[in-house]
């Protein structure tokens, strides 16, 4: 095995690096001496050996993977990494003032610069391809968003009952199963345009005024079992008339003989009461 072979795989087998190369779009052809031997890219960083070969910072560190010394890449000389590496920080200025056009000149981007301006073009291209904010999928030329935005069908829209903020395709879904001021029309009585959230009051047996709901009647507590729709009842106090008074009449009865019990029970203790306390005087000398 040849001394170049052995660094060759070394190069390969080295851990990933972070960041290799610049991977731009030189506007002419690179200058070799501005290219990375080890990824064929513009460097990256640059590092001089001693023996005068540069390298991008990741893929010498790379070669390296730790050691003392290692051998160049490009002619194998043996190099004290500590001692005869160092970073060209002036050749680092010659490679960021090379011009490169867009990465998507090819979809349309006329912008070229120098390599040291490219990271801040490319936040702001209006041809690099992004999400749709509205999540719905779609990947897009950043300058066709504003567009999309208008017929995206995940879009945030209003809805008219309750504001609440949906996406267009789930509005439907929302205000049939979960807007509470959607209205709505009774089931019972048919009246419309009562907002969903009102329908159980509309509907309340007790407060409610839906002329459909069954109620029970007013006198339940009193003993009658009628019950028949809150419409229908004013028929049944009138008809029942009769029937309620004798209730209210048994169900005073009822109090009274109640209270006579109570009465009775409590003369019974007071009388108790007289002898155990009459019991006591007798007691005391």
């Amino acid at each position: 095995m040849t001394r170049k072979f052995a660094t060759l795989i070394e190069i390969m087998t080295s851990p990933p690096a972070t960041t290799r190369g610049y991977d731009a779009a030189f506007c002419s052809e690179l200058d070799r001496k501005y290219i990375c031997p080890v990824c064929l890219s513009a460097l990256h960083q640059p590092m001089q050996t001693a023996c005068g070969h540069r390298f991008c910072k990741s893929c010498i560190q790379g070669v390296i993977n730790g050691r003392t010394q290692a051998k160049c890449p490009v002619d194998n000389v043996v190099f004290k990494c500590k001692d005869e590496l160092f970073e060209d920080k002036a050749f680092q200025r010659e490679v960021l003032s090379q011009t490169v056009k867009c990465g998507n000149h090819g979809l349309g981007c006329a912008w070229s610069g120098e390599l040291r301006t490219y990271q801040d073009h490319d936040g702001r291209c209006l041809y690099i391809s992004v999400p749709c904010d509205n999540h719905c999928g779609l990947i897009l030329p950043r300058f066709r968003l504003r567009d999309h935005a208008e017929t995206c069908e995940r879009r945030p829209v209003d809805c008219q009952h309750c504001n609440s903020q949906i996406p267009f395709t789930d509005l439907t879904k929302h205000q049939v199963l979960a807007c509470q001021n959607l209205p709505v029309q009774c089931t019972l009585c048919g009246q419309a345009g009562i907002r969903r959230k009102d329908i159980s009051s509309h509907i309340d047996i007790t407060t409610g005024d839906c002329p459909s709901t069954v109620v029970p009647c007013q006198y339940a507590s009193f003993g009658c079992q009628f019950q028949n729709k809150r419409r229908d009842m004013v028929e049944h106090y009138r008809e029942a008339a009769n029937h309620h008074i004798l209730l209210l009449v048994g169900k005073i009865s009822d109090q009274e003989q109640r209270i006579s019990t109570l009465e009775s029970e409590l003369l019974r203790i007071q009388q108790e009461q007289d002898v155990q306390k009459q019991t006591l005087q007798q007691l005391q000398p």
